[in-house]
């Protein structure tokens, strides 16, 4: 995934926003992201394109909470991408719960389940976005922090995609595995034997805890001291496309 740019106020039209103090971070940086359109671009046709946004509240006294859910809206649609998204707690240790395409298949999408973030805490959002490589556009997805069933906005932020039919099939195959999933205490990924390859584990907050290089076809990972939680595998290598899986760690 490749993080181009961040620019511009949204133009919310008629939509009503509460007086809700929210603050938004991309991946655990400290840009509040709240009101602006993110966009972004796949570095490679079929490249699912992640982005996690921790969303804070900063609104009323300790023990004030808010019951938050998440709306989707697709702005402009492209009909053969996908997109989907997860939304927990902050403190959820499997990342909440993510609701699959299929049941998020309309323009305009609620989360069933919200979640209860007091002042000062905040919930974590995961969008995922995979653009078709037969079907080039610039698509905007628009996410709403809703109250009453997403009758009320607080916040929202957009993420723009663009995907251009230039970007040419020219790096080699590279495969990755992981097991076990979940694990505990090893973890081992497994490559096809591509020279370089590198691997990542970053958490839900996009903090990379743990860069190594796989030698041979396969690499072992002592996750015993990790938390529990979702975490992502990602193996890069020179000209080769990367590729990542996601992981549970459960002691």
């Amino acid at each position: 995934m490749k993080r181009i740019l961040l620019t511009s106020l949204l133009s919310f039209g008629i939509v009503a926003f509460s007086n809700a103090q929210i603050e938004m971070y991309l991946d655990g940086g400290s840009t509040d992201v709240s009101g602006t359109t993110i966009q972004l671009g796949p570095d490679y046709p079929g490249d699912e394109i992640v982005s996690d946004i921790h969303i804070v509240n900063n609104v009323g006294n300790p023990g004030d909470s808010v019951y938050w859910t998440i709306t989707r809206v697709r702005v402009n649609e492209q009909a053969s991408w996908v997109d989907y998204l997860c939304w927990g707690h902050e403190t959820d240790p499997f990342g909440g719960i993510c609701y699959s395409a299929g049941s998020m298949d309309f323009t305009s999408w609620t989360t069933p389940t919200g979640v209860w973030v007091d002042a000062g805490e905040g919930g974590i959002l995961q969008t995922y976005i995979t653009p078709e490589e037969s079907a080039p556009a610039t698509v905007t997805y628009r996410y709403f922090v809703s109250k009453d069933n997403g009758q009320t906005y607080d916040d929202s932020v957009d993420i723009e995609v663009s995907f251009s039919a230039g970007i040419e099939d020219i790096k080699p195959e590279l495969t990755m595995g992981v097991s076990p999933n979940p694990a505990s205490e090893n973890l081992t990924v497994y490559t096809n034997g591509i020279d370089n390859t590198t691997v990542k584990m970053v958490d839900v907050l996009g903090n990379v805890v743990l860069k190594e290089t796989i030698i041979e076809e396969s690499k072992s990972i002592n996750v015993s001291k990790f938390r529990n939680g979702i975490y992502f595998v990602m193996v890069e290598a020179p000209n080769a496309k990367s590729i990542n899986r996601k992981v549970i760690i459960r002691h």
